[in-house]
């Protein structure tokens, strides 16, 4: 991360490049004269070069960088219609810098947590902000239904986490965008059916979707058990909390009963999560 960050500060062109917090590989970089900054994610970027020697990996991140700060346009609404999608991030990121600077698509989901809307370009994210809207002449409402349909068409394949005995369930699409399922009512009712249960949801991070049936406390407590570790342990954490539908079919955080074998364990988790953020 330092060598890029280096490589970048040193390159024509760039006025400002930082850190974006909360978010172990995100980078924003300013181009000279730009209103907003260019948000790059360099896991990937990272993971191919951690094998190379330090002179091809210099090369390597050279590359990556003239790539990834190229002069672009702002895509046209028929280019990046086709490429939204939804994704869940910390609700204080909109308010945040860089992104405070952009007045951003954002949209509540649940405590802590909120919506954003993001251009899936190849080798790069863009997240949606007023400058789109006012190009595309259209709403951050219909960006967002349309980033949630994109979504609602993709493969969605669920399977045992841990063995055909476990009971805990988890998306296993590896896409990157397995914990945005969770803002789709349509594929939660969908899951619920197929597993035969009402459902607990975590989403310890960007990558990882879990759910167990939420009358089961032993398969609770094991969930709860997988979402702490992996929240503590992820590079782009987002809650170690659980979730489930309520009445109206909107996605809350479980509250079980005062005598509830796991209330007294998950009052514990959210108060660490809440000293924590």
């Amino acid at each position: 991360m330092r060598t890029f960050l280096e490589l970048a500060g040193d390159s024509d062109g760039i006025a400002r490049v930082e850190r974006i917090s909360g978010d172990a590989w995100g980078v924003a970089i300013w181009r000279d004269g730009a209103d907003a900054p260019l948000q790059v994610y360099l896991e990937n970027l990272f993971l191919e070069a951690r094998d190379m020697d330090p002179d091809a990996r210099a090369r390597h991140l050279a590359r990556a960088l003239r790539v990834l700060t190229a002069e672009e346009e702002t895509p046209s609404w028929d280019e990046a219609r086709e490429r939204l999608l939804p994704v869940v991030r910390d609700a204080r990121m909109a308010m945040s810098p860089p992104y405070s600077e952009m007045n951003m698509v954002v949209e509540p989901f649940v405590p802590g947590l909120a919506l954003y809307v993001v251009i899936d370009f190849d080798d790069r994210m863009e997240f949606v902000n007023e400058k789109h809207l006012t190009e595309w002449k259209v709403s951050a409402e219909a960006v967002i239904d349309l980033a949630r349909s994109t979504l609602a068409r993709a493969e969605h394949d669920v399977d045992r986490y841990r063995g055909e005995r476990d009971p805990i369930w988890h998306l296993s699409n590896d896409d990157t965008y397995e914990s945005s399922r969770l803002l789709l009512p349509t594929w939660r009712a969908a899951v619920c059916k197929q597993v035969g249960k009402p459902l607990a949801f975590a989403i310890p991070e960007r990558a990882t979707l879990l759910f167990a049936p939420a009358d089961e406390p032993e398969a609770l407590d094991a969930l709860l058990e997988v979402a702490v570790r992996e929240f503590r342990d992820a590079a782009r954490p987002l809650s170690p909390d659980l979730y489930v539908e309520d009445d109206s079919g909107d996605l809350v955080p479980l509250e079980p009963s005062a005598d509830h074998p796991l209330a007294a364990t998950l009052r514990q988790v959210r108060r660490d999560f809440a000293a924590a953020t």
